[in-house]
């Protein structure tokens, strides 16, 4: 018997598989997520709704003007000098004994390195490769925000999580993006976007960590203005 899951989970299960195949069928879906065609419909149509697939007869694809997340292999090997320079401007922030939100992604994770000079650090992240690099700090404490994790991002991913992470708060969140532009921050993934912006939502200081490279990028969901974080840190000087 299948794990019975919210619409936002199906919906992001239906976007991790266009990713990997670009083309879906309604009965494929079906037999995948254990729920009816008329099920399967309605999240089509929510996902079409939202600009993120093209219904096609008999199920959907991936809308391609749009940023596809990549895997994390893929993503670790790119602008690796940046992602570093943006996270030690991104650890002056930082100060003994705050509670703080770490997004997912290689940018963010490039915090682990400056954590070890602070103390009595509570550190809520769902990216499971931060979590991992991060015990290996006993001068911190690391809470995974839980879920099922998905293969080509490490990330735990659950609409209990995103329940948890609600009655959570933080003294600084660290945010990534897969785009932006001037008014807005983007990702590619939907249940991703609430876990972002409940972060954000749940924190006193609001940072965002996002290389150039990403402003050239058209992105699908977004999940929070420019304009309200505190500090936009990318590698310039």
């Amino acid at each position: 018997m299948k794990t019975k899951l919210y619409p936002i989970e199906r919906q992001e299960n239906i976007l991790k598989l266009l990713n990997e195949k670009d083309r879906v069928s309604i009965g494929e879906l079906k037999d995948m997520l254990g729920v009816s065609e008329v099920t399967i419909r309605k999240d089509l149509n929510t996902l079409q709704d939202k600009g993120l697939i093209e219904r096609t007869f008999g199920g959907a694809v991936l809308d391609n003007r749009f940023t596809k997340e990549p895997s994390y292999p893929e993503k670790k090997s790119v602008n690796k000098s940046s992602k570093r320079l943006i996270a030690k401007k991104a650890s002056l922030l930082i100060k003994d004994g705050m509670d703080i939100f770490v997004d997912a992604g290689t940018t963010t994770r490039a915090l682990v390195e400056y954590l070890p000079q602070f103390h009595n650090i509570n550190v809520f992240t769902y990216d499971l490769h931060i979590a991992l690099d991060l015990l290996k700090n006993t001068d911190l404490t690391v809470f995974i925000i839980g879920g099922y994790i998905e293969g080509r991002t490490g990330c735990a991913l659950s609409g209990d999580g995103l329940a948890l992470l609600k009655r959570t708060k933080a003294d600084i969140c660290f945010i990534g993006a897969d785009a932006m532009d001037d008014k807005y921050v983007y990702s590619s993934n939907p249940l991703k976007a609430d876990i972002k912006r409940q972060m954000i939502e749940n924190s006193q200081v609001r940072v965002l960590m996002c290389d150039t490279n990403k402003k050239k990028r058209l992105g699908q969901i977004s999940f929070y203005p420019v304009s309200k974080f505190d500090h936009v840190m990318d590698e310039a000087e």
